[in-house]
């Protein structure tokens, strides 16, 4: 149920220099895994532009509002209902992992060590993260919005959990996150394996966006 509301409050944002720094970072004969694809507001743009990208997702809802954009727009890139804990087939030259889907996860570890094992040699990872310092910006932050639709969005911060409840016709949907230091994460992908990873600030600035290379 949430997936639709999620593609509705997501839908004003301008998705351009997010997709621009991955074209950057992404060549075309590469195989490419969308991670946590959700609605597709990422893998429809790159399928779009000639780029041969996957979509995973254990949300059904979420992929099937994919498949309606996607038959609408005439394109059918191949979608998995999966979880990105679990061992994956293939093998990929690049990964995407964007909208702080890491941040969904207590344990980024055995994540990350998944993806890890899923990239090709010499493959890559680029994903972002919450920023740790902005805990303290979102702490009990409200937002009382009527468009696109009516909505209320709450935070709260218990030590390094951000709590989120949205309140959208009458349902009430509660997301927890674990933000994570930087340090903290780049000493995990290096114990992982990842040879050499970098550090951008590209589209939120709330986010670290990192690039790590297998």
């Amino acid at each position: 149920m949430f997936a639709h509301y999620y593609d509705l409050l997501m839908g004003d944002i301008d998705y351009k220099e997010l997709i621009e720094f991955l074209e950057k970072n992404i060549n075309l004969k590469e195989m490419v895994l969308d991670a946590g694809c959700g609605s597709g507001n990422i893998l429809i743009p790159l399928v779009q532009h000639g780029y041969q990208v996957t979509g995973i997702d254990n949300d059904p809802s979420m992929l099937e509002i994919i498949k309606n954009k996607c038959s609408f727009l005439g394109i059918s890139p191949r979608l998995i209902k999966g979880d990105i804990l679990k061992p994956i087939e293939e093998k990929y030259d690049t990964i995407i992992m964007m909208f702080d889907v890491i941040n969904y996860f207590r344990d980024p570890k055995e994540l990350l060590e998944n993806l890890y094992n899923t990239l090709k040699k010499d493959g890559k990872l680029i994903f972002d993260m919450y920023q740790f310092d902005y805990l303290k910006e979102i702490d009990n932050y409200i937002e009382d919005e009527v468009e696109p639709i009516p909505y209320i969005f709450k935070t709260n911060v218990i030590e390094n959990e951000l709590h989120h409840e949205i309140v959208v016709d009458g349902s009430v949907f509660e997301i927890k996150e674990y933000v994570f230091k930087l340090d903290e994460i780049i000493e995990c992908l290096s114990t992982i394996g990842f040879k050499e990873i970098k550090v951008n600030q590209v589209f939120d600035f709330r986010k670290d966006y990192l690039i790590a290379y297998k």
